[in-house]
C-alpha cells in the first residue's frame, strides 16, 4: 500500500516524550543544574533532602509537579520553588539539554511495525521548534512519521485535539488509535472517543494509573502485543 492508503486506513497519534523518548534525564539534569546555581531559599533554612534525581522523577511520575517536589520535598520556600521552576521551564529546550534524550530500547522496533502497517503522526508540546527538528534528525525519527504535530506546552490539550479534528476532515474513514504516557493524550483519547494505549514507564506511573482505574502498559511492546497488528 502507499503512504496515503495507509493513512486512509489506520492513523496513529503518537506521543514522543516519555513513549519513544527518554527525556527523563534531561528533565533532572536541568533542575538539578539550576539548583545548584540558583541560590534557593529554604524554609527551614536549609534542605530537607538534597536533589535526587530517580526521586524526582519518580515523585511527578505520581501525580506531582515539579514545583511540588521543591516545595513539599525539598523544603524551599513557595517564591523560591517558583523562581526555580520558572528558571526549569526557560531552559528544558535548550539544545544542550536536548542532546541528553535518548530513545527508549523499544522504539525502532514498535515504529518499524507501526509504520508498515499504518499511518503514524507524532504529538509533542515544545517551545523550540528548531530543537524539535535537529532532534528528530538525530534519533532518526523522520523516518517513521507522515506527520508531526507541535502544540505550545501552555494549550498542548487544544491545539492536539485541534490537529486531530483537521486530521479527521482529511482522512474522513481512518481508525485512529493514540499511544501515549500522560494524562494529555487520555483525555483526549476520552473526549473524542479514541483508542487509546497508556505508558507508565514514561511521565506517569503505574500507581498513577491504576489510582484512576486505567489501564496502563510497561512497555511498547506490550503496547504492541495489545495492539494484534497483522504482518
Amino acid at each position: 500500500m502507499t503512504r496515503d492508503e495507509l493513512l486512509q486506513k489506520n492513523i496513529y497519534l503518537i506521543d514522543l516524550d516519555g513513549t519513544v523518548i527518554d527525556s527523563g534525564k534531561r528533565h533532572a539534569d536541568v533542575m538539578s543544574v539550576i539548583l545548584d546555581s540558583g541560590n534557593p531559599e529554604y524554609a527551614d533554612g536549609k534542605p530537607r533532602t538534597d536533589f535526587n534525581a530517580d526521586e524526582y522523577l519518580a515523585y511527578k511520575s505520581d501525580g506531582h509537579s515539579g514545583k511540588e517536589y521543591l516545595k513539599e520535598i525539598m523544603g524551599l520556600t513557595p517564591s523560591s520553588a517558583d523562581d526555580i521552576q520558572r528558571a526549569w521551564t526557560e531552559q528544558i529546550e535548550f539544545s544542550a539539554y536536548l542532546n541528553k534524550d535518548r530513545l527508549y530500547e523499544d522504539t525502532i522496533f514498535f515504529l518499524n511495525i507501526i509504520y508498515e502497517s499504518a499511518g503514524v503522526v507524532f504529538l509533542t508540546a515544545r517551545r523550540n521548534v528548531d530543537g524539535l527538528k535537529g532532534e528528530l534528525r538525530r534519533l532518526c525519527l523522520n523516518a517513521y512519521a507522515d506527520y508531526t504535530i507541535v502544540a505550545d506546552p501552555f494549550d498542548a490539550v487544544a491545539q492536539k485535539e485541534k490537529a486531530y479534528i483537521a486530521l479527521k476532515k482529511m482522512y474522513p474513514d481512518a481508525s485512529f488509535t493514540i499511544v501515549g504516557d500522560t494524562e494529555n493524550e487520555y483525555e483526549m483519547a476520552l473526549k473524542n472517543k479514541i483508542e487509546c494505549r497508556l505508558l507508565n514507564r514514561g511521565f506517569r506511573s503505574r500507581k498513577f494509573w491504576n489510582d484512576r482505574k486505567v489501564r496502563s502498559y510497561d512497555d511498547l511492546i506490550a503496547v504492541y502485543k495489545s495492539l494484534k497488528i497483522k504482518r
